[in-house]
């Protein structure tokens, strides 16, 4: 089944709901700094772009966790991989960030959606 927009208020409701998220989501995208969990995620990134450590042993530094194994290494391998491509720059781990997140959103967005025709 699909969900059907047989008015305009349901459009708004998407629109305000989108519009609200935005807002959330812009204040901590588009600013210039990083907590310490995304600066060292964007270091393994770099670094694992660079060629220092692979996918699954990741280079930290030499002397403070030079084998990191203490998180999943499938984000440090996509952002290197964004790294790679289009370069070292603050608007490819932003672009990055947002890209999961949207991501993120699609997914929710099925599993409520599998939910509801489920349970509806």
């Amino acid at each position: 089944m699909k969900l059907k927009f047989s008015n305009k208020s349901t459009w708004y409701f998407y629109f305000f709901v989108a519009g609200i998220f935005l807002i959330v989501v812009s204040s901590n995208l588009f600013s210039h700094g990083m907590f310490v969990d995304g600066l060292l995620y964007s270091t393994l990134a770099k670094n694992m772009a660079n060629g220092i450590g692979t996918f699954w042993t990741p280079h930290y530094t030499a002397t403070l966790s030079p084998n990191f194994h203490r998180h999943p290494p499938l984000a440090f391998g996509l952002q290197s991989i964004f790294f790679r491509i289009f370069g070292e720059n603050r608007l490819v781990e932003k672009l990055y960030s947002l890209l999961v997140i949207l991501i993120a959103a699609i997914i929710i967005s099925k599993i409520w959606k599998t939910l509801y025709y489920k349970y509806a």
